[in-house]
Order: structure tokens, then sequence, then C-alpha cells
């Protein structure tokens, strides 16, 4: 996953847990708050809090621990249920369940824009993303770790992939280790299919490209090939 994918996922997973923030003004209808009061036009402050008929917190407008403005509601536990902020380079909106578990997030910025859902522990199980030009959609497993992705270019690691890459499609299958072991998909516009030992081609079905480092040369197979490599990346056996 590139680093900006990481950062907008990172957002998505933390910003529930932003407290707060406030803005230097804030704009109030034009009529009085109480009779006989001049109405007030702008009110400047540092922070604004809003509590019910118990004097229970209910809304608070003000800065956050993180140093940027947000908005952010409680029910009537206490618990913070829906939390706004905006950052130097992006702006977020996270919702938490009753016992205050981030359950979804959408952020934007430099970065891109996402969505996060979360299962009930907190953790991330779907993604979906648009890193600029490249969208992403992520599944996780109960440990938060991906295991199914969608995307379109970029450099990103899963146990399922389905990605485009310079308008070629593939399938990627990897292994506990995230280490591609087979991959099925398009080369040159040919069909091919390769299968893996750890870092190493061992097999490959189809349209196929080979360097060969003392000629110094490039090979390219046709789609009817199949390739067999050692364990030093040499071809040992082909046909036709």
């Amino acid at each position: 996953m590139s680093s900006r994918q990481f950062k907008l996922l990172l957002v998505l997973v933390v910003v529930s847990g932003l407290a707060g923030g406030a803005l230097g003004r804030w704009l109030l209808p034009g009529r009085a708050a109480f009779a006989g009061e001049e109405a007030l036009q702008v009110v400047t402050a540092r922070e604004f809090r809003l509590v019910d008929e118990e004097g229970k917190l209910r809304a608070r407008l003000g800065w956050g621990n993180e140093g940027v403005p947000g908005l952010s509601f409680y029910d009537a536990a206490g618990e913070e249920r829906v939390v706004l902020v905006a950052g130097e380079d992006h702006a977020a909106l996270g919702f938490n369940d009753a016992t205050g578990k981030p359950r979804a997030s959408l952020a934007g910025g430099e970065f891109g824009f996402g969505l996060s859902l979360n299962d009930a522990t907190g953790r991330p199980r779907v993604w979906l993303a648009l890193e600029k030009e490249n969208p992403v959609l992520a599944l996780g497993d109960v440990l938060g770790k991906e295991v199914v992705l969608l995307s379109q270019g970029g450099p990103i690691s899963a146990e399922v992939m389905l990605q485009v890459v310079e308008g070629e499609p593939a399938l990627i299958l990897s292994d506990a280790a995230e280490k591609p072991r087979a991959m099925l998909g398009l080369v040159a516009g040919e069909p091919n299919l390769v299968f893996n030992a750890p870092g190493q081609v061992r097999l490959v079905l189809g349209s196929f490209e080979v360097d060969y480092v003392q000629t110094e040369g490039t090979k390219r197979f046709p789609s009817s090939s199949i390739l067999l490599f050692g364990e030093t990346g040499e071809v040992v056996w082909q046909a036709p």
C-alpha cells in the first residue's frame, strides 16, 4: 500500500478519537436570544458547549488536543457519537456507537478521499478510497488486515487483489506473508497465468517476457507458451 493510501486509511481509523475543535467566529441568527436585548450578529469565543435540561454535555465546538477545530455530539450517557474535524491538510467526519467505538469515518484532503466502516471492536473492515486518480476498495479480516483488495494502480498488497496497472487487469493471490503466489492477467494484451515460489517465478502459462542477463537481451514468449523456471530464475523447460 502506498504511503498516501496508508495516510488516508490512518486518518479514517483515528478520526473518531479526535475530540472537538473551535472556529474563531460563529454567526448566529439575527434575532435576540432574550426579549429586550439587542440581537447579536457575531460571537467570538474559544469554545461553545451545549447542554440538555439536566446539564449534561450534548455538543461541543472548540479546539481539540491535536490543535484542530472540531464539532462533537454526545448522547445522554456522555459518549461521543459524531465528530467533525478540520486539520491543515484534511477534514474528517466520524460516527461512533453507543460504546464509543468508531464505526464509520469519512475523510478527505490532499492525499485523497475515503470511507471506512468498522466492526463492533472498532477495527476497519471495509475501505473505499480515491487517491488522486486511483480508486481502492479493500476488505479486512477480524485482525484489521487487508484480505481482498480492488485497485487501479499503485504499490498495494493483500491476500486477494484485483487491480489495473497501466491499463492491464490482473488478479493476484498472495500467501499469509503477502507474497504473490499466483497471478492471472494480461501482458501487452496477451493472457498469462503465473505461479510463484516465495520471491521466484516457477511456472508460466501464456505470454511472458524473460530477461537474459548473460546476453543482455529480452525475449517475449507467445500466449501459447509453457515455461518452467529453476531456483535461480533460469528457464529449464519450455513449450513450444
